[in-house]
């Protein structure tokens, strides 16, 4: 900014459209108005500064979405820079109480998808894990209900002494353990960089898929396809498998909010989990850190399937 004014415009990094995409960014990280996506090392309870959409909406205009006051910050500990940028370029009529629903963001660069209904947020990721603060991760993906992560990605933990080195993997919040992935003969997702898996999107029957197989590096894993459904209450996904050999599976579901069971079936806060086959959930509990050295606890779901069962479906109905 400071450069296109000290030249007049003649310098001018906003006209490159990579940077206009790049300044489009935050606003599709919005799930719904106090939830942002938070993949890799980011925090369950992210937040943005307030200058920054400020301060590209007076550049791009109606291109850069207003977004609510919520989780807005207008400086941290530590940079008095923010605050005065938060003075300069704040503008009250930049400023919303709601967000734009019924929205799609397909992110091939980051291989995000995003998606915004009027009762949900939703997003879901491909990628490598060989990703900078990476996180085993390729498939996961975040329910949004009611300003609250409903199916989570609880991000950062600690960083305590191996976490970004080579004891990262062995830590609960980085580990494929806390990401909402199958398990399969006992083994989790490996750590170790693929290829990019790739999140494709038909927008005409609203279904997202990918095959996370090679994330997994397993010779008797040959496919694993893992779609979503998006309706206006419920999202259905299902998950197919190809093997080489008979394998058992077990589908791992991560909440911070405590799940009850109703008649069989895990129900977090109002949204209730149908899987197909009645397979019956089991809870445990576990307490974890948050990256601020927080205490709190996570709640995983878990669904074992028979050996030999090669599609697990699970319809998340709001």
């Amino acid at each position: 900014m400071l450069e296109r004014e000290l030249t007049d415009g003649k310098a001018d990094l906003f006209k490159n459209p990579k940077v206009k995409e790049i300044a489009k960014f935050l606003q599709k990280t919005f799930l719904q108005k106090t939830v942002l996506l938070t993949y890799g090392d980011c925090s369950i309870k992210q937040n943005y500064f307030f200058y920054l959409p400020h301060m590209l909406r007076s550049v791009y205009g109606d291109e850069i979405e207003k977004l609510s006051r919520d989780l807005a910050i207008v400086k941290d500990n530590t940079h008095l820079n923010f605050l005065l940028r938060s003075v300069i370029y704040f503008n009250p009529d930049y400023i919303t109480d709601e967000i734009r629903n019924d929205v799609t963001y397909c992110v091939p660069e980051s291989n995000y998808l995003i998606k915004r209904m009027r009762g949900y947020g939703f997003t879901c990721k491909g990628g490598s894990n060989a990703e900078s603060h990476n996180h085993v991760d390729v498939g996961n993906f975040i329910i949004a209900r009611n300003d609250k992560q409903i199916i989570c990605d609880i991000g950062a933990g600690p960083y305590e002494d191996g976490y970004h080195f080579d004891k990262r993997y062995t830590f609960f919040h980085p580990s494929a353990k806390s990401h909402n992935l199958p398990i399969i003969n006992g083994e989790l997702q490996s750590h170790r960089g693929v290829d990019d898996v790739h999140v494709s999107y038909d927008e005409r029957s609203s279904v997202a898929s990918m095959d996370i197989a090679p994330a997994y590096r397993m010779d008797n894993l040959k496919s694993l396809v893992r779609s979503f459904e998006f309706y206006d209450c419920e999202i259905k996904l299902t998950d197919s498998y190809v093997f080489t050999d008979e394998s058992q599976v077990t589908e791992r579901f991560i909440s911070v909010i405590k799940p009850k069971i109703v008649d069989g079936v895990a129900v977090i806060d109002d949204v209730a989990l149908i899987q197909a086959d009645n397979i019956s959930p089991v809870i445990t509990e576990r307490q974890v850190k948050s990256h601020k050295g927080e205490l709190h606890y996570v709640y995983i779901i878990e669904y074992a399937l028979p050996k030999g069962q090669t599609e697990f479906k699970l319809t998340f109905k709001m």
